[in-house]
């Protein structure tokens, strides 16, 4: 039985290796990312604002792959995750889902939230995991510029 590994990664950075070693066997996984931009939130609009980012992911040899996202670094929490208005205390509620339909938040498996899981993700597959972010609709903020801090974990 080899150990986990985990290796912290934000969102919002650029290209990281990840290294395992053991007894047993070695792998190696490149981790890359896109961050989650929303553009211009509308505070009359009854329609919730969605985006998406990507974590693509490739391992040598194969491996099997959790992913876990840290709760806001602005509300510590999950339910809501927040924003932080770049020079204002306004906060922006939004929240990361695992899925299209935006029903399970992702997060680290506890608190009612899910990691997911991939299985036998290869070298040179660059591996697209989409995040999937949805900001509710009718939120009383100020003009400027949000944004939050994360931390994914990988764990192989």
């Amino acid at each position: 039985m080899r150990p986990n590994k985990n290796v912290l990664y934000q969102l919002t950075a650029g290209v990281i290796m990840c290294f395992l070693w053991s007894s047993e066997v070695h792998a190696v996984c490149r981790v890359s990312t896109t961050s989650i931009n929303f553009g211009s939130y509308d505070v009359f609009s009854s329609i919730a604002s969605t985006s998406t980012g990507t974590i693509t992911l490739s391992c040598s040899p194969q491996a099997d792959v959790t992913i876990g996202i840290s709760n806001s670094s602005d509300s510590g929490t999950y339910f809501p995750r927040r924003m932080q208005h770049n020079s204002l205390s306004d906060t922006l509620e939004y929240n990361l889902y695992t899925s299209a339909n935006r029903t399970q938040v992702w997060g680290d498996g506890n608190h009612g939230t899910s990691d997911t899981h991939f299985l036998n993700v290869r070298n040179n597959n660059n591996t697209p995991i989409i995040i999937y972010g949805l900001i509710p609709a009718l939120q009383n903020i100020s003009t400027g510029v949000y944004s939050d801090q994360l931390v994914v974990t990988i764990t192989y």
